[in-house]
């Protein structure tokens, strides 16, 4: 079981700030709500466009369910070597601009990680698209009980076409964003505060 949590805004200041010791969290255990102790961590390869970190993932132990769960940094989503910014990167750029696989293979490879293969960048987007609809509804749910009175279909401009449900999430992603006054020049992306929030659909 995975936790995922705002702890860094890049893998460099995840490391800085963790790279020898975890995070102090107080985690109650999903099973009996009993507060977890640290156990320990293992280390896992986070790939950006220029580099491969390996960065330490801690974990938490609950000693009456014997569950464990890991904390994972919300620049990372379960079982992903590459960090969330650069697949979104390339789900925005070939959802709303259209770039073909080909370009994006070149634009977002680089000598030090080599070339992301065109098959990788395609169950990116599929993944993507495959969940977009459910962190739509999760979103316009939380909004509509923050907001009662607020109609969400205002807010956004209306899409039509198969990724209607994408660039909804996209416009209604980037206004919360806006609205609760993250800096896009310092955030790690929208994909990463999505994922940054409670309870949330399966990570983007």
């Amino acid at each position: 079981m995975s936790i995922i949590l705002p702890l860094a805004v890049s893998v460099k200041a995840y490391l800085r700030r963790y790279g020898r010791d975890g995070p102090a969290l107080a985690l109650r255990c999903a099973g009996c709500g009993r507060q977890m102790r640290k156990h320990g961590a293992h280390h896992r390869s986070a790939v950006t466009r220029r580099r491969i970190y390996r960065i330490p993932i801690y974990r938490w132990f609950c000693p009456r369910c014997k569950h464990t769960c890991s904390v994972l940094p919300d620049f990372l989503r379960p079982y992903a070597r590459f960090v969330t910014l650069l697949r979104e990167v390339v789900v925005r750029r070939r959802l709303q601009r259209g770039r073909s696989w080909r370009d994006l293979t070149w634009e977002i490879s680089s000598p030090a990680v080599s070339v992301v293969s065109e098959r990788t960048l395609r169950r990116w987007v599929r993944t993507v698209r495959s969940i977009a609809g459910n962190w739509g509804q999760f979103l316009t749910a939380w909004l509509l009980e923050q907001r009662p009175a607020v109609d969400v279909f205002t807010l956004v401009p209306r899409h039509e076409g198969p990724d209607a449900t994408f660039h909804f999430l996209l416009a209604l992603g980037d206004w919360l964003r806006r609205q609760m006054s993250v800096d896009p020049a310092r955030h790690r992306g929208l994909f990463a505060f999505l994922n940054g929030f409670c309870e949330a659909p399966a990570p983007l």
